[in-house]
């Protein structure tokens, strides 16, 4: 009878080759879920000054533009973005992003493209952010909120609870000094 050495590298070869040999895997290609790779897909509501400050700006930054995708832009304004200050902002968003839709409410919206949407960055004036956040809530759709959130305390309470209910990611932002630096502290 001939004697085998088993060196530790051969054990450890055939050890792998037989647990790989009784593996089953477990992944579906039909049941497959989003992947990790995929690019995020946003759309922001109210396109004003800020809104077309952020879109032209801060995510247009070498390092985040291409980990994300512009979907769809909602602007229930027709002039916000044309104003003096805010005109150059909104310029280079048409200009950058000419094939990115847009529309007047952010409920069609929604009803269109909701599918495509991953995150919603909501920017305006302080009696649009709450319904607008809280309608992409509802639709379970991660939300960005400038500041001021809402005007009242049931709206913040109802925002808490949307966020647990929906179990989705939230942020509240405002600017402080350079663009593009978010500080949540007051």
């Amino acid at each position: 009878m001939k004697k085998r050495n088993l060196t530790r590298r051969g054990f450890l070869a055939g050890s792998t080759l037989a647990a790989l040999g009784t593996t089953v895997p477990s992944f579906n290609i039909l049941r497959a879920g989003v992947s990790p790779n995929e690019k995020i897909r946003f759309a922001s509501i109210g396109m004003g000054k800020r809104a077309c400050q952020l879109t032209a700006s801060v995510y247009a930054h070498p390092d985040i533009d291409p980990l994300i995708q512009r979907v769809a832009f909602c602007d229930p304004w027709d002039s916000a973005g044309y104003w003096s200050w805010g005109k150059p902002y909104r310029e280079k968003v048409d200009k950058d992003y000419a094939k990115v839709p847009w529309h007047k409410d952010y409920r069609r919206m929604f009803d269109k493209i909701e599918t495509d949407i991953d995150v919603v960055i909501v920017c305006g004036v302080s009696n649009f952010l709450y319904p607008a956040a809280m309608h992409a809530m509802q639709r379970g759709k991660h939300v960005s909120i400038t500041k001021p959130m809402c005007c009242t305390i049931q709206e913040a309470r109802n925002l808490a609870k949307a966020v647990e209910r929906y179990n989705i990611v939230t942020q509240w932002h405002r600017q402080r000094g350079r663009l593009g630096h978010t500080d949540p502290s007051p």
